[in-house]
């Protein structure tokens, strides 16, 4: 099985298939079993890898690579276990949990909510204007598609015109023989 897109998950996340696209499970464990494969990035609390990550990967505690498992990847993680046996090649950024933050008053609640909202504005500002840029984009490839077809037609009409022109060529010729033939034939 093949899995193309974004998967998300907000619980453990056990891959045994293939996934071409990012895995995402911020708050629980990930683990890529025997049969599976990621082409993409990983991020979550905790990641286990038995076969093949082929993307970035990182956890806010460890990440496991077991016995043949491979990890050609950036790794960022907290603490990093590698079993005889694995393979990891490219960089390893250790970085520590950052601290719990302290608990909030509802006076900064409040803050918090007002900045939420003034952010979401500007959010949905600029999903406007990305949804306007992506249908830009989408009509201009559109356009591009267009003319590839009218092109790509005009050269089968070519070819056809010319199998007919090829055609009639032949038959003529096949006539021609047969009449050169009919003219070398002894005649009783």
């Amino acid at each position: 099985m093949v899995i193309i897109g974004k998967v998300e998950s907000s619980e453990e996340l056990d891959v045994d298939g293939e996934v071409q696209g990012a895995l995402e499970a911020a708050s629980c464990r990930l683990t890529i079993g025997p049969n599976g494969k990621a082409n993409a990035g990983a991020s979550a609390r905790e990641v286990e890898v038995m076969v093949r990550i082929d993307g970035d990967v990182e956890t806010l505690e460890k990440i496991s690579i077991r016995k043949g498992g491979q990890l050609v990847v950036d790794i960022k993680a907290a603490g990093i276990v590698i079993e005889d046996g694995a393979c990891f090649a490219r960089s390893i950024d250790i970085a520590r949990r950052a601290p719990e933050p302290p608990e909030r008053t509802p006076e900064d609640s409040a803050k918090q909510t007002r900045s939420s909202e003034s952010a979401l504005n500007g959010t949905e500002e600029t999903i406007v204007t990305l949804t306007s840029a992506l249908q830009e984009e989408v009509v201009r490839k559109l356009g591009r598609l267009a003319a590839q077809m009218a092109m790509q037609r005009k050269e089968l009409s070519r070819v056809r015109e010319s199998k007919t022109l090829a055609d009639m060529l032949l038959n003529r010729a096949i006539l021609d023989i047969e009449r050169l033939c009919d003219n070398l034939a002894p005649r009783p």
